[in-house]
């Protein structure tokens, strides 16, 4: 898809007054007007999508970006090997003790949503009795990564009765069990009792997002080679009597859920619909011309406003997390960068086209709204970082040079989401001072 990159040169922008050089300006807004000369972008993704607006989600073409509250979203590909994914009456899930009826309004404001019930009250202290729901799903053993989500509708008042949800990953040696304890009217999350189960259920990073009505849940579990090739997504509406709870299959009750999703990665994806088969949806890639100005090898810097959702774990390839470059050849960039390495932190540093990088300010795991800078000089680059607690700089690094070619990158190579709200080259050096005041506007 083509669409407008507001580009402008010592002109007046029409948003309080300010007055600047900037080669080229993308707020990344589905709103923006020609105030100034523009230039086509070209967005694109060769796959379906989900986005959210408001509390509500929605499917787009291929091409299609997806502008959000947080700013326009990039994804890394990801796969969705949860079959059936929102059909849960059909194989490849089954129930025991349990029952499903597709008759609610999921998030997609159509009757998408299901009622899981388990009104059994056989009694059982050992958690396959409960009544749940599951999945089967053939994985490699090996020491992949998942994580699953599902969306699980709010609850209006205090309950008493609350759900377990997660991944158990079975017939090796020693079996994977990842299961989260939900409370379904306040939001938290931890780890299930481990009654029954060998080993205790346990996972190792959760996110829970709110959705208005809804919940959206998520946890990450790694397999361990010991032979586990069987994955089972598990859902038991009525688990425990506390949050953490022994497990009682004596207990009665039922939840609205809605999409299930398993992805082998670091982070949950958006939504990936899927029917009798696995289904990718493909990355998101931004990029637009840089003449006739282009870009200055010899002096410039780039401020870029984003948020992101943070890895569950470090691993020494997760450097790559594009927001900014400039190249021809994809190989060959200019990054202003996510960086996921060292004791756990995200850092926000700069990568060149050798591949040094060199970490800024230490942002935590904040994840956002962060306010990343690149500068160079010729001889030495920079990178700074806002997470809103001060404005941080990184010792500088030794300036490879980059070649003055015609194509502009947001998004490139991204490795978990992404969400990026503007973005802005300058072809001359500046201070730390015109930086962070150019920052405070």
């Amino acid at each position: 898809m083509t669409f407008a990159i507001l580009r402008q040169q010592g002109r007046r922008r029409p948003f309080r007054g300010v007055m600047d050089d900037a080669v080229f300006w993308a707020p990344l807004k589905s709103d923006v007007r020609d105030h100034v000369e523009q230039r086509d972008g070209s967005f694109t993704r060769a796959s379906n999508a989900w986005f959210r607006k408001g509390n509500h989600l929605f499917e787009v073409g291929s091409g299609v970006p997806r502008f959000e509250a947080k700013g326009l979203l990039f994804e890394p590909a990801a796969t969705n090997i949860c079959r059936q994914s929102n059909a849960l009456g059909t194989s490849p899930w089954a129930v025991t003790n349990a029952s499903v009826t597709q008759d609610q309004t999921g998030p997609d404001g159509t009757t998408s949503a299901w009622t899981i019930d388990d009104s059994d009250t056989t009694v059982s202290s050992f958690p396959y009795h409960c009544g749940n729901l599951y999945g089967n799903e053939t994985v490699a053993n090996d020491s992949s990564r998942y994580v699953a989500s599902v969306f699980m509708r709010k609850k209006p008042a205090p309950v008493s009765v609350f759900p377990v949800f997660g991944i158990t990953i079975q017939n090796g040696t020693t079996e994977i069990i990842g299961l989260a304890s939900f409370n379904p009217y306040t939001g938290d999350i931890q780890a299930a009792s481990g009654t029954g189960w060998t080993p205790n259920p346990a996972y190792d990073t959760a996110w829970v997002e709110d959705y208005g009505d809804w919940w959206r849940v998520s946890l990450s579990v790694a397999n361990n080679s010991s032979g586990n090739t069987l994955l089972r997504p598990r859902f038991y509406p009525s688990y425990s009597s506390t949050l953490g709870g022994a497990p009682n299959a004596a207990l009665t009750g039922s939840q609205v859920a809605w999409q299930f999703d398993i992805v082998a990665a670091r982070t949950p994806s958006s939504p990936i619909t899927t029917a009798a088969s696995s289904v990718t949806r493909a990355v998101d890639a931004l990029s637009w011309p840089t003449r006739p100005s282009g870009f200055d090898a010899n002096a410039g810097f780039c401020l870029a406003d984003f948020e992101f959702i943070g890895p569950t774990s470090i691993y020494a390839s997760d450097t790559v997390n594009g927001i900014f470059s400039i190249s021809s050849a994809k190989e060959s960039l200019m990054r202003l960068i996510a960086n996921y390495s060292g004791g756990g932190t995200s850092r926000c540093v700069l990568e060149n086209d050798t591949g040094g990088t060199n970490p800024a300010y230490d942002f935590g795991s904040a994840n956002g709204p962060i306010r990343g800078v690149t500068r160079w000089d010729g001889s030495v680059m920079q990178a700074g970082s806002d997470a809103g607690s001060g404005f941080g700089w990184s010792a500088t690094e030794v300036y490879a040079g980059h070649p003055d070619n015609n194509q502009c990158h947001i998004g490139q190579g991204v490795i978990v989401p992404i969400w990026i709200k503007n973005v802005r080259l300058f072809n001359r050096d500046a201070s730390t001072s015109e930086i962070e005041g150019l920052y405070a506007l």
